[in-house]
This record gives structure tokens, C-alpha cells and sequence, in this order.
């Protein structure tokens, strides 16, 4: 999950807690979580997304987000970072090609 996924976790945990204890004008303290809490609390909240990234030539730095990623028919020119940022799985299929000086970056977390 990355910092600005995990940042609005907690700010819609603070709404709810703010909800739920009746006090719209009050600060809400909400406390440091660890990676692992943010990530079960944002996936109780956010459904399931199945992404699909294909026929792409990729000639900038892009990430692409969802809870499983296909991809197929991309190319990453020089010079260019694709990130793939998964909950549960990617899956590439051919053709897929990464240039010199670029790359690719997977995470599945």
C-alpha cells in the first residue's frame, strides 16, 4: 500500500470514529498504525479492483494500482519505470518488453 493509499485510510477511519462518537466539532487523535493494520482496514473498506493494463508503449514513469493486475501487448521504452502495485496477484503475458535503462517494478503486497 502506498503512503497516500495508507493516508486516506486513516483520514476515513478518523471520519468514522468521529461519526461514531458524536463529536463533530471535536479533534479526533487517531494513532500511528502499522503497515499491516492500515492494510486490513483498507481493504475492508475498498472493494476489489481488477485492473487491466494492455497495448500500452510506456514512455514515462507510470504505477498502476488494483487488487490483481493483467497485463499483456506493453512495451517500457528507455529510460521509464512501470510499477505494478498489487494486493493479490499479477499476471503478464507476451508480448511484454523492457528496454534498456528502463524497468519494471512489481509488488504484490
Amino acid at each position: 500500500m502506498n503512503k497516500i493509499t495508507s493516508f486516506f485510510a486513516v483520514i476515513f477511519l478518523a471520519m468514522i470514529l468521529t461519526a461514531v462518537s458524536g463529536c463533530s466539532n471535536s479533534l479526533v487523535e487517531v494513532p500511528n498504525f502499522d503497515q499491516t493494520e492500515l492494510q486490513e482496514m483498507y481493504e475492508s473498506v475498498v472493494p476489489a479492483t481488477i485492473t487491466n493494463f494492455n497495448d500500452r508503449i510506456v514512455s514515462t514513469n507510470q504505477t498502476v494500482l488494483g487488487t490483481s493486475i493483467f497485463s499483456r501487448n506493453v512495451t517500457v521504452q528507455s529510460n521509464a519505470t512501470l510499477t505494478f502495485d498489487a494486493r493479490s496477484m499479477v499476471t503478464i503475458d507476451a508480448p511484454f518488453t523492457v528496454n534498456n535503462n528502463s524497468q519494471l517494478v512489481i509488488w504484490v503486497r
